[in-house]
């Protein structure tokens, strides 16, 4: 068990949300995936952009490597 429990709900529940509030399902999916990279980092903000923008996040978690 990873111990991330309640923080895998707030991904979708963010995606859907904003798809339905601004009607625009790209910029949502975007936002979304940014909350995923910053649950994944231990709630650090400034590393989930990082991991948005750099893609490198998708590497640790296949591999399970560190980076």
């Amino acid at each position: 068990m990873n111990g991330y429990g309640v923080l895998t709900i707030i991904t979708p529940a963010v995606k859907i949300i904003l798809a339905i509030l601004t009607r625009q399902v790209i910029l949502s999916l975007i936002l979304g995936i940014l909350v995923s990279f910053t649950v994944i980092n231990d709630p650090n903000f400034l590393l989930g952009i990082q991991g948005t923008i750099s893609g490198r996040e998708r590497e640790r978690l296949f591999f399970n490597q560190p980076l």
